[in-house]
């Protein structure tokens, strides 16, 4: 446990409440406009348990009709199509973290308004760690709770938190294809070269793969198109952005949406109706760190990486959902130490999930291919 200095009293209520709300506005998909209430968005916040007290959130689904109808005169009545449904629950549980300041001695040198700084600190963490990174490692189906990004830190850990993601099944990772996965040789992870690099002809297959679906995986409605979202890692972000193909495709691209979050920042462009945003919490795999080297901690031979992997993330509607209970955010402060010391906790309450349905991921394809860092 590390001690950190801090802190007089205030309205725990009022820090609590403006705290939670940074969170949820300050998120990185939130900050990129995928995130909201309704169906038009990669993550669909769901307040339901907002009102009432509950241990989970359903969210419904209508399929599509498919029927080809009646002709001419013939008898409609009695021969109205079936409307197929179904629904998948988020369930909710607490996750929670706190500082603590070094003493009265310590408060009175620091510099700085310490108790502000302490709820910029647990809001930061709320924002990156508790939701963002976690609907990263729910869309990704990681289940292997060993991983380290680039600089050889742990950050899957808590990846199966409050909901458990529907996993790759095993029998698509070693064809190297599925209905909701893809990687850069279509055939065995272990046969993946470092050579093996995302290339925009592997977004024309993955947007083939979204139109054709069943379900189909409806893409966004944004400024009046429609547009899929491919969340790549910043090293498959560097090699599309430096592919003749992509360069190309820039001469002619008309700027989109300039001020609408889903277009901008430099982390961000669009090919062929599909939105290209880089982030680090895109899931990363060293096969040198692993015992199992894969995203499903499965310990087949043929699924062992041989190679560094990242697995970008293709996206369309409700590909994950954020559920907000009754009292989800919290305040809570303590002293320690006959008041010399003042401890400052907060915690959510909630649940994020991958949507699937029927057992299939419902808006999302991941794709698994080799990286390697940038060179000059």
């Amino acid at each position: 446990m590390a001690d950190t200095q801090v802190i007089t009293q205030l309205n725990k209520t009022v820090w609590s409440t403006d705290l939670f709300f940074e969170a949820l506005e300050g998120n990185w998909f939130a900050k990129a406009g995928l995130m909201g209430e309704g169906t038009n968005n990669i993550v669909e916040l769901k307040s339901d348990l907002k009102k009432e007290q509950g241990e989970k959130v359903r969210f419904g689904l209508v399929y599509n009709l498919e029927g080809e109808g009646v002709e001419g005169d013939y008898m409609l009545e009695e021969n109205e199509e079936d409307i197929k449904t179904s629904y998948f629950d988020v369930l909710v549980d607490l996750k929670r973290n706190a500082v603590r300041s070094k003493g009265k001695l310590a408060d009175q040198k620091a510099a700085v308004n310490l108790r502000k700084q302490f709820k910029s600190s647990l809001s930061g963490w709320m924002q990156d760690i508790a939701i963002t990174r976690q609907i990263f490692l729910k869309l990704g189906g990681v289940q292997n709770l060993t991983l380290k990004n680039v600089n050889g830190k742990a950050y899957s850990a808590s990846a199966k938190w409050s909901n458990t993601p529907n996993p790759v099944p095993t029998s698509d990772i070693l064809a190297g294809k599925g209905k909701r996965y893809l990687n850069s040789v279509e055939g065995a992870l272990a046969s993946i070269t470092a050579a093996d690099v995302i290339t925009p002809g592997m977004i024309n297959v993955l947007k083939s793969m979204a139109e054709l679906a069943e379900p189909k995986i409806l893409p966004l409605e944004v400024e009046g198109g429609k547009y899929y979202v491919l969340l790549v890692h910043p090293y498959q972000f560097a090699e599309l952005k430096t592919n003749a193909i992509i360069l190309d495709g820039f001469k002619y691209a008309a700027d989109r949406g300039k001020n609408n979050p889903i277009f901008a920042g430099g982390d961000t462009f669009h090919y062929d109706g599909v939105i290209v945003k880089s982030h680090p919490f895109v899931p990363y795999l060293n096969p040198a760190d692993l015992a199992n080297k894969n995203f499903e901690d499965i310990a087949d031979e043929q699924s062992q990486a041989a190679t560094p992997i990242a697995r970008a993330i293709f996206c369309g509607r409700q590909a994950a959902a954020f559920a907000q209970c009754k009292n989800s955010e919290g305040w809570e402060e303590k002293g320690f130490d006959y008041g010399n010391k003042q401890g400052v906790a907060t915690g959510l309450l909630g649940g994020i999930a991958k949507t699937h349905f029927d057992g299939v991921d419902f808006g999302v394809i991941v794709l698994d291919t080799a990286v390697n860092a940038p060179k000059a």
